[in-house]
């Protein structure tokens, strides 16, 4: 993190001359400090951090895809008259061993288009589906995958 905020100090300044450097490497250790001060900053949780972001990457991919497939089945479901909606309330066991990624699996399922997540409790997911297309996505959905 601090090469990095040493590198965009050298690259928003144009050029690189002693003083430019010295000033850059104070700047960057009285940040660093800071960061350290205020949020817990060590660099074992920088490599932590750099370590979940290709998952984070895959996840955020996955679930556009995943919103994505749902608007078109909420938009076939509305449009098509002949199919009549059959809206299901399910209980989804899940074993998440962190909350962050129970949180997430909850929001990912209500920012799907046609799905609510109406309650969580522990392992347990109660989800409204508008269409049991829907209820598909959610139980074999690769967000799953990728939080699981």
């Amino acid at each position: 993190m601090l090469v990095l905020t040493l590198l965009l100090w050298l690259a928003f300044n144009g050029r690189i001359s002693g003083e430019i450097l010295l000033l850059g490497l104070a700047a960057t250790l009285c940040m660093g400090l800071l960061m350290k001060r205020l949020f817990g900053y060590t660099p074992e949780k920088e490599i932590r951090f750099w370590r979940i972001v290709p998952l984070l990457i895959a996840y955020a991919l996955c679930l556009a895809w995943e919103v994505f497939r749902a608007n078109c089945a909420v938009a076939r479901a509305v449009w098509d008259r002949s199919r009549p909606l059959r809206q299901t309330l399910v209980t989804m066991h899940m074993d998440y061993r962190h909350s962050l990624t129970r949180y997430l699996f909850a929001n990912s399922i209500t920012l799907t288009p046609g799905t609510v997540t109406v309650r969580t409790e522990g392992d347990r997911f109660v989800i409204h589906c508008l269409s049991d297309d829907l209820l598909d996505g959610v139980e074999s959905g690769a967000v799953a995958m990728i939080l699981g």
